[in-house]
C-alpha cells in the first residue's frame, strides 16, 4: 500500500440454500477516499446480506448506511467489523445505496467514504402490493384534489369542470397531437363557408332611410349637435345617435367554444412540458450521487437509468411546446376565432354542431378535451419520493386512512394543503401534514401524518401541544389521530405501520411507548389511549391486549395495545381493520367526550350507527383476543398509571 491507511469492504450474500457469494469486494488505500463506484451490484430479496470491514487506522469512528438507515458504527479503536447475515431487502425494490461514513478528528459530522450502488431484485409478492399502493395513492390524492376544486371558486376559469386525473406526459401528448390533427382539417372546412347570423349591432350612425330608431334614439338624433332645425322646428340635417341595426356576423357561440378550447389546450400542452421539465431537472439532481462519468470502461448507473429517462422528458417536453404553438397559430389563422368573445353558456350539440361538416368533428375533439383539460394529478412526485417499500407502506397507511374517513363523514375541512402549480397538483407527502373531519357539530377528527414530538422541554420553549418524556430525541408516530371536542383533544390513538410480512410480537416491544411519554404541555395530560401496530402478515390477523370477555363500554383510564394486519391486495379498498380500529376508537371517544346539549341527538344516533356497524368486529377477533391475552401483554396493575 501506499500509505498507513487502508480499507477492506466486503458484502457477501448468503442464498436460501446456504451458498455464499461475493456481492462487492474492495481494498481502498486512504489517500484514494472518497471512493464511488457507478456500477450496479445486484441483490436479492430473498438473499441474506453480511458487511466485513478491515482497517488500519483507528482513530475516527465509522458508520454504514443502507437505504438511509444506520445498520453499524465502529467504535474508535476497532479494526475489524461482521455484520449477522440479515435479510436487509426482503422489503425493498428499486435502488439502494450502501455507505460508509467517517468522522474526521476534531469535526462533529460524518463524511462518505465509500458507496456502492445496488440493484434490488424485488420480490413477485413486494413488487406486486407497491404496484397497489402507489396506484391507490394516485386515486386517494385525486378524490382529494377533486373536494378542493369542488369548493372552489376558481374552478370555473381554470379547470374543465370536476375533471382530475393522474398526469401521464407521453399518453397526454397523443392525445393532444390527435385532437390538433382533426382540429385543423375541421377549421379547414369550417374556414370554407363559416357559419353566420343576423345580429343586431349598437353604434353611434347618422340616420339614413329604413332606420328605425327607438324613442331613446330619436331624443338623441334631435339633440344631437350635427341636427339642424328649421323656423317651424322641422328637422333638416340629422346629426348622430346610438342606433341599432342588423348585421351578418361571424361570432356564434359555437365559434366562441372552439375558440376558448384552443386557447385551454394550448395552455395543457404547455403544462405538460413544464412538468416535463421540471421531472428532468428532478432526475438531473441524481448526477452527484451515481456520478456522470465511466471509469475503467464501466458504465455509469446514472447513464443507464437516468440518461434514458432524461432524454424520453426532454424529446416529450419539446413535442409539448410545438403542439401549444400549434394550436396558438391555429386559433389566431382564422378571423372568425381570433375575433370571437367568451362564450355565453357551457358546451352543448347545437344544431350548428351536429348539422354541418366540420363543426361535428370539432365538437368531437371538444367533447373528447374536455375530459383531459381538468386537475391533473402528478404521480412522479410519489415514485420519486418512495422507492423503499418500508416508506411507501407508511404513507399509504395513512392515506387510507384519510380515505376511510374522507367516504364516511365527506371532504376534510378546507386549508392550505393542497398547491396546484401550472395546473398539475403535487401530492404533499411531507411529514407533519394533516386532515381535520367533521364528525359531527361539535366534534372533529384530526389525522396528522409522521407529527414530531419534540422532548418536552423544547417543545415548551417552541409552544406547542405536546412533548414527549423520558427520551432525548424526537417521538415520530406514523399515524396520531386525535379525536377534538372543540380545542379539548378528548383522546389520541397512534397507529404505527411496519412493512414486516413476519409479525412477531417483537415489533410491539421495540415500538415507543407512545401512550405514557407523550402528554399536553398546558395540561399535563396523557391522550393516547390506543397504539397498534399495522403490518403486513395476514396470518397474525389482530391482537389486542384486551380480555376476551370485556365490557362493552371502556373506562377512559384504559390503554389498548395491539396490532393489526393491513395488506395491500386490491386497489381501491380499505384493509378492514383500519376502518374498525377508527370506528372502534370514534365510539368510546363519544362516550368519554362531555355531551354538548345542542348535538345530543346527533352524538347519540352516530353511537348507535357505530355501534350496529361495529357489531360483528369484536366476535370476528375473539379467538386472536384470547390467544395474546394469555400469551403477551396485559394492562397495567394501576389502569390509572400514566394519567393525572
Amino acid at each position: 500500500m501506499s500509505s498507513s491507511s487502508f480499507y477492506d469492504i466486503r458484502l457477501e450474500a448468503v442464498a436460501e440454500d446456504g451458498t455464499r457469494r461475493s456481492v462487492y469486494q474492495k481494498v481502498l488505500d486512504g489517500l484514494a477516499l472518497p471512493w464511488r463506484d457507478e456500477t450496479y451490484q445486484e441483490v436479492r430479496y430473498n438473499e441474506a446480506m453480511t458487511v466485513e470491514l478491515v482497517r488500519t487506522s483507528t482513530a475516527a469512528p465509522l458508520r454504514g448506511l443502507l437505504c438511509n438507515e444506520v445498520i453499524f458504527e465502529l467504535q474508535v479503536g476497532r479494526k475489524r467489523l461482521r455484520l449477522p447475515e440479515n435479510y436487509w431487502f426482503l422489503h425493498e425494490l428499486g435502488d439502494s445505496t450502501f455507505i460508509i461514513e467517517e468522522m474526521a478528528p476534531g469535526q462533529t459530522v460524518f463524511r462518505p467514504i465509500f458507496e456502492v450502488n445496488l440493484r434490488i431484485v424485488p420480490s413477485p409478492q413486494a413488487l406486486h402490493q407497491y404496484k397497489v399502493m402507489l396506484e391507490d395513492l394516485v386515486q386517494v390524492h385525486a378524490g382529494l384534489a377533486r373536494d378542493v376544486v369542488s369548493r372552489t371558486v376558481v374552478r370555473r376559469s381554470t379547470f374543465a369542470g370536476d375533471a382530475v386525473r393522474e398526469l401521464q406526459p407521453e399518453p397526454m401528448i397523443g392525445q393532444l397531437r390527435e385532437g390538433y390533427q382533426v382540429l385543423r382539417e375541421a377549421l379547414a372546412t369550417i374556414s370554407q363557408h363559416p357559419g353566420s347570423a343576423l345580429q343586431t349591432v349598437t353604434h353611434p350612425a347618422s340616420y339614413r332611410s329604413g332606420d328605425r330608431p327607438a324613442a331613446a334614439a330619436l331624443y338623441g338624433l334631435l339633440r344631437s349637435p350635427g341636427t339642424v332645425m328649421a323656423a317651424d322646428g322641422t328637422p333638416v340635417r340629422l346629426g348622430k345617435a346610438v342606433l341599432r341595426r342588423p348585421l351578418m356576423s361571424t361570432d356564434l357561440e359555437e365559434h366562441r367554444h372552439i375558440s376558448v378550447r384552443l386557447r385551454a389546450l394550448a395552455r395543457l400542452a404547455e403544462t405538460v412540458a413544464t412538468h416535463c421539465d421540471q421531472t428532468a431537472a428532478l432526475l438531473r439532481h441524481e448526477r452527484g450521487r451515481w456520478g456522470s462519468s465511466a471509469r475503467d470502461d464501466r458504465t455509469s448507473v446514472f447513464q443507464t437509468t437516468y440518461v434514458p429517462r432524461i432524454e424520453l422528458l426532454d424529446r416529450l417536453a419539446g413535442e409539448a411546446r410545438d403542439l401549444s404553438a400549434q394550436f396558438r397559430m391555429l386559433r389566431s389563422k382564422y378571423p372568425f376565432l381570433r375575433d370571437a368573445r367568451p362564450p355565453h353558456g357551457v358546451l352543448a350539440p347545437t344544431p350548428l354542431f351536429m348539422s354541418r361538416v366540420g363543426y361535428r368533428e370539432a365538437y368531437s375533439v371538444l367533447r373528447r378535451s374536455a375530459a383531459i383539460s381538468g386537475l391533473l394529478v402528478n404521480s412522479d412526485s410519489i415514485k420519486l419520493h418512495y422507492r423503499s417499500l418500508a416508506s411507501m407502506f407508511e404513507y399509504w397507511c395513512f392515506v387510507k386512512t384519510i380515505n376511510w374517513l374522507r367516504e364516511r363523514y365527506g371532504a376534510p375541512e378546507p386549508r392550505d394543503s393542497f398547491s396546484v402549480v401550472g395546473g398539475i397538483y403535487r401530492p404533499t407527502l411531507e411529514p407533519g401534514q394533516f386532515f381535520e373531519f367533521r364528525v359531527d357539530d361539535t366534534h372533529a377528527l384530526r389525522v396528522t401524518y409522521e407529527p414530531s414530538i419534540l422532548p418536552w422541554r423544547q417543545a415548551r420553549s417552541e409552544g406547542q401541544r405536546y412533548g414527549a418524556t423520558l427520551t432525548a430525541n424526537p417521538l415520530r408516530p406514523d399515524i396520531f389521530v386525535e379525536f377534538l371536542h372543540g380545542d379539548l383533544v378528548v383522546a389520541a390513538m397512534v397507529m404505527d405501520a411496519k412493512a414486516t410480512s413476519r409479525f412477531t410480537m417483537q415489533k410491539i416491544r421495540e415500538m415507543s411507548d407512545y401512550a405514557r411519554q407523550i402528554f399536553e404541555i398546558p395540561s399535563g395530560r396523557q391522550p393516547v389511549r390506543r397504539v397498534f401496530v399495522l403490518h403486513r402478515d395476514p396470518d397474525v390477523d389482530y391482537l389486542s391486549n384486551l380480555p376476551p370477555r370485556r365490557p362493552t363500554q371502556l373506562p377512559a383510564t384504559v390503554e389498548v395495545i395491539g396490532a393489526a394486519a393491513c395488506v395491500p391486495e386490491k386497489v381501491n379498498t380499505v384493509p378492514p381493520h383500519i376502518g374498525r380500529l377508527l370506528r372502534s376508537f370514534i365510539r368510546c371517544c363519544l362516550a368519554w367526550s362531555p355531551e354538548p346539549g345542542t348535538s345530543a341527538g346527533t352524538t347519540a344516533a352516530l353511537r348507535s350507527e357505530l355501534d350496529a356497524a361495529g357489531s360483528d368486529d369484536r366476535e370476528r377477533s375473539m379467538p386472536q383476543l384470547e390467544t395474546f391475552w394469555d400469551s403477551t401483554v396485559s394492562l397495567p396493575e394501576d389502569p390509572t398509571a400514566g394519567l393525572l
